[in-house]
């Protein structure tokens, strides 16, 4: 499903399409075998080492970030928006270990001859962006390709044959069972290629083509049938899908927007701005918060990207290799806490668990 993407960076990822070091391997048994010297000594499959598992994160990660729609955040909070694609590098070291980890798993086979077709997928600005949370494209998914057969014990649903996935939960094994599709439930194996899972009536089904996006006027019960607030600019009001008002510094807002009271939002609120509401009265006004060295008598009264309200100080939100937790400041947005320390990895997939044998 083309969700009318608008591409970002694609004279990189065609850089990295065309410098695809190490990943155009010729299949075991294809044609030029025993020809030349040097590499390609040896039989039998390409070793997952030759996959480039940086470039292609570095691929996924652009493409992703180019695939998201257009928002209501980028106009009332532009650093805020411009800190998530910041993000990039993060997204990519997440998938740079979700990679590694497939490409060491031994149920899991490294196809490294679709790598080629997957950057250039990437690389192209007419491709559709996903409709599930899964790698993007037929060349792109079929990069790893699962060894365990239908019934047989997984840890994740990589591992399964195509069309299967895994029953797993967190730390234990499960089996590779069907994937379903159209108006079938989600669970257990989750949803085919291309199907995203939706909850509808209070249960999880799956869907090639989600719902068309909320729209000013559309029937609701909660904000949630509107979509994300600042993603969408709806909230739920009256049973009515209603428009949020960006209110500029010094303006009257409301305090309460997230508790399904009033509309009225402050331009750069998530980052820089907030709703003063001293009466307690959910009108209030919107106000600069504090920077780093200012004071503050609230959590939300400092800087949302670089500071944090501590013992009545805006104090600086820790950096790269600074300490955290034990009373220390937390990491700044785009880092995580690891033992003590602000790391440059804020997303680490879950270790898998041995499973079969």
């Amino acid at each position: 499903m083309n969700v009318g993407c608008v591409r970002v960076g694609s004279a990189v990822l065609t850089a990295l399409w065309l410098c695809a070091v190490g990943v155009a391997c010729t299949p075991s048994g294809g044609e030029g075998e025993g020809e030349g010297e040097g590499e390609g000594e040896g039989e039998g499959e390409p070793t997952p080492e030759s996959l480039d598992v940086v470039g292609l994160a570095r691929a996924v990660a652009r493409f992703e970030i180019a695939c998201r729609p257009e928002r209501f955040q980028a106009t009332l909070d532009p650093a805020f928006d411009a800190a998530v694609i910041a993000d990039e590098p993060h997204l990519s070291e997440a998938h740079r270990l979700t990679f590694l980890a497939l490409a060491n798993d031994e149920n899991v086979a490294v196809n490294l001859g679709r790598v080629n077709a997957c950057l250039a997928y990437l690389a192209d600005e007419s491709s559709a962006c996903p409709v599930a949370d899964e790698l993007p494209g037929d060349d792109c998914r079929g990069v790893f390709v699962g060894r365990v057969s239908p019934d047989g014990v997984c840890a994740r649903s990589e591992e399964c044959a195509f069309g299967f996935g895994c029953t797993a939960g967190a730390d234990q094994c499960g089996t590779c069972v069907q994937r379903n599709g159209e108006g079938q439930p989600c669970d257990p194996g989750g949803c085919l290629p291309g199907f995203a899972c939706l909850v509808e009536n209070n249960e999880r089904v799956c869907r090639a083509t989600p719902p068309p996006a909320p729209r000013e006027g559309d029937a609701c019960t909660e904000d949630a049938n509107c979509g994300q607030q600042t993603l969408s600019g709806l909230v739920c009001r009256s049973q009515q899908c209603a428009a949020l008002q960006i209110a500029e510094r010094g303006d009257g807002c409301d305090a309460l927007v997230n508790v399904g009271l009033g509309t009225r939002v402050c331009r750069d609120g998530l980052t820089s701005t907030r709703c003063d509401d001293p009466d307690n009265d959910g009108v209030g006004v919107c106000v600069e918060r504090g920077d780093v060295g200012d004071s503050c008598d609230r959590p939300d009264g400092c800087h949302g990207l670089n500071a944090v309200c501590r013992q009545g100080t805006c104090t600086a939100t820790g950096q790269l290799d600074d300490a955290c937790g034990n009373g220390a400041p937390p990491c700044t947005r785009s880092l995580r806490c690891d033992d003590g320390t602000c790391r440059d990895t804020q997303f680490v997939p879950g270790v898998a668990p041995t499973c079969g044998g």
